[in-house]
């Protein structure tokens, strides 16, 4: 169980950067 909840918060962290990154890629690409 506590394999899986690690496994979840590596997932979501992992999918937050690649939102963090298009969001700052659609910033520069804004601002360009």
């Amino acid at each position: 169980m506590v394999y899986f909840i690690e496994t979840i918060e590596m997932l979501i962290l992992i999918k937050n950067r690649v939102y963090f990154s298009l969001i700052k890629d659609l910033k520069v690409y804004v601002t360009v």
